[in-house]
């Protein structure tokens, strides 16, 4: 197993978020949902069940309903760039109960999710490293023993 350093997992992720930009429908809001998983290591189910009630604009936090650690929910602050991007999603989507959705206003599925990461993998021409779960996960959006890509 290679020792990747952190310089090149932010590279790598740089590319996986180049990638997803530049699909110019839905680049903005693919692009946050990379960055919030990389940046808060949330799962693809934290990660699209996420509703607006969670993000606080004002004060610029996360509330995550993940109680896997020390049974208590985690607050995250958020980055301005990520309240940037949040309130561009709600902007487009005003009615909608969940952050990341279709142009149909429905939830994204997971399935949507896997197919967007993959094009991004694939465009950014980065290959997933085999490293352990809990870096990976958060560096590279994998769940559980199953990779996205």
């Amino acid at each position: 197993m290679k020792n990747h350093t952190k310089d090149t997992l932010d590279l790598n992720i740089e590319k996986i978020l180049s990638a997803v930009r530049n699909n110019a429908k839905d680049g903005q809001r693919d692009a946050t949902m990379v960055l919030m998983m990389y940046r808060y290591g949330l799962s693809i189910k934290e990660l699209l069940l996420l509703r607006w009630e969670q993000i606080d604009t004002k004060l610029g936090l996360l509330y995550s309903e993940n109680l896997a650690k020390n049974n208590f929910a985690p607050i995250y602050p958020l980055f301005a760039s990520e309240l940037t991007a949040l309130q561009k999603i709600q902007r487009q989507h005003p009615e909608s109960k969940y952050v990341f959705v279709s142009e149909n206003q429905s939830r994204l599925t997971v399935s949507t999710f896997r197919k967007i990461i993959k094009r991004a993998f694939v465009e950014a021409k980065v290959v997933p490293i085999d490293t352990d779960l809990g870096i990976y996960r958060k560096k590279y959006l994998a769940v559980g023993d199953n990779y996205i890509y």
